[in-house]
């Protein structure tokens, strides 16, 4: 849950997202129950020269490979449906939970980039199609 404000300007950012670019964020829900317990998917902002795969689970639900799966099928389409990839992931040195995703991922540790906000991130660059087979 975020504030009113926050919550509009999220909505907003993906609908351009897929407007603009063809591409953007999935809302993420339990099979079983369709619940919904985060988002993944593209982001792509005016800055970066490409997109970017990244992963949120609400913090109560974290642990249970919501990540992992739903970051993996955003992969999988972006690179099906898109023609995108091979993705890159920026994740902050303290995230390690998102560390562990990317590296189940199949990502590597491409090195420092300065991030939006915040501290600086890690690069990550997830497999092509060809070196997950």
């Amino acid at each position: 849950p975020a504030p009113r404000e926050d919550a509009w300007e999220g909505i907003a950012i993906g609908a351009g997202q897929w407007t603009l670019r063809g591409y953007g964020p999935f809302w993420v829900s339990d099979r079983g129950t369709g619940e919904p317990v985060g988002r993944t998917g593209l982001y792509h902002t005016l800055w970066r020269d490409e997109p970017e795969l990244g992963w949120v689970i609400y913090p109560a639900l974290r642990g249970r490979g919501y990540a992992t799966e739903a970051a993996r099928a955003a992969r999988d389409w972006a690179s099906s449906a898109r023609n995108l990839g091979p993705l890159c992931s920026l994740i902050a040195e303290a995230h390690l939970a998102s560390i562990r995703v990317a590296e189940r991922l199949g990502a590597h540790r491409e090195g420092p980039q300065a991030g939006d906000q915040g501290p600086p991130v890690t690069r990550w660059r997830h497999p092509t199609p060809e070196a997950r087979a």
